[in-house]
């Protein structure tokens, strides 16, 4: 999904932001069980100067002592390009456009937002992918998600196809939030500890209103070489809606629907294993008050014990008013990456980051930023 305002704004919109305690987003939500801070860092951009920003999440894998990182771009459709470095603060200059053979929809434009290294170096990706639907505007797409792998660390793709979406009569060529006449996407991937099922945190944008907001599916982590027909999506305390078609619950419904120029709803959902605090943490984007234009109100986190149970997730909480899109953390230990950080990583939005991470188990009292 691209927009059209500048990214250089971010520096000169969040200059003010040195240390920001994670704050409730009401009074009558529950406290996280610990603290966040944002402080200063010399800024690291993961797209090259060729790009302006990172336009999705960016996903991270470790391989032979390299870290590699996959920038996506919205020109003149959606793809993806391949940077390495010794570590994500090193990357070379310039990034290499990948290439999908056996692309199922090569006119459709795709953005890799997940990826993960088996120990045999085979890599698995996931990407959202937008199809332009029956509404014939180019603000109307109907994004899905599908999938990929690869033989040589992400240089050239096989494609599976897609593995998620939403219902066939879910489009709404009325929609005028900007982008989506339906369809469901912005998403990140995570497996759990034991390897028994890969997470598939979504955005939904179909018409039907409680449908609308942040989802999950899942995929048996056996299931990766031969995904199609494999993910089931979360719906009324059960595993069992098809991820090509099926329903969803939202574990974060949206407040206004995605039919209007003003949706109010969490979106783009970034999870990583946080080592320190022993469960997962995921980032959100918020939209409300906008003008078909996604206006991003600002950041939240939410954070979990178990995968298993979408029921427990804590209510996303204000980290950052304002913003930018796509915020991510990214770790900083050896083998660190996208899905996995410790006490303190890097804080991203859009593929930019001047600001470390950290956490702190001991919750403090929330405060304005000076």
């Amino acid at each position: 999904m691209h927009r059209l305002a500048l990214f250089a704004c971010v520096a000169a919109t969040l200059a003010a932001f040195s240390g920001i305690p994670a704050r409730s987003q009401d009074e009558a939500t529950s406290p996280l069980p610990f603290a966040v801070e944002l402080r200063d860092a010399d800024p690291i951009t993961l797209y090259d100067d060729q790009l302006e920003m990172s336009d999705s999440n960016t996903p991270v894998h470790w391989s032979n002592g390299r870290a590699y990182v996959f920038v996506s771009h919205w020109l003149p459709i959606g793809h993806s390009y391949r940077r390495s470095g010794t570590d994500i603060k090193s990357l070379e200059a310039g990034g290499i456009q990948v290439t999908i053979d056996d692309d199922k929809t090569p006119g459709v434009g795709k953005w890799i937002e997940a990826t993960f290294r088996d120990d045999d170096g085979t890599l698995y990706g996931w990407y959202h992918a937008e199809t332009d639907g029956p509404c014939g505007r180019p603000d109307a797409k109907v994004p899905v998600i599908g999938a990929m792998v690869s033989h040589n660390d992400g240089l050239t793709w096989s494609d599976f196809g897609p593995i998620i979406a939403a219902p066939d009569d879910t489009t709404d060529c009325d929609m005028q939030n900007g982008f989506f006449a339906g369809g469901l996407g912005d998403f990140s991937v995570i497996a759990d500890h034991d390897h028994g099922y890969f997470y598939f945190f979504f955005s939904n944008y179909e018409r039907h209103f409680r449908q609308q907001g942040i989802a999950i599916a899942r995929m048996p982590f056996d299931a990766r070489t031969n995904p199609v027909d494999q993910v089931f999506k979360w719906r009324d305390d059960a595993w069992t809606e098809p991820g090509l078609g099926g329903r969803t619950t939202p574990i974060f419904r949206a407040a206004r629907n995605f039919r209007y120029a003003d949706p109010d709803s969490f979106w783009g959902p970034a999870i990583h294993y946080n080592t320190y605090l022993g469960g997962y943490v995921m980032l959100l984007n918020h939209t409300a008050e906008g003008d078909s234009d996604w206006y991003q109100q600002g950041i939240y986190l939410t954070f979990s014990k178990d995968l298993a149970d979408p029921t427990i997730w804590i209510a996303p909480q204000e980290i950052m008013a304002g913003g930018e899109w796509y915020p991510q953390v990214i770790g900083l230990a050896p083998g660190d990456t996208d899905t996995r950080s410790g006490r303190r990583g890097r804080f991203f939005m859009s593929g930019y980051s001047a600001w470390e991470i950290i956490f702190d188990k001991q919750p403090a009292q929330a405060t304005e930023a000076h």
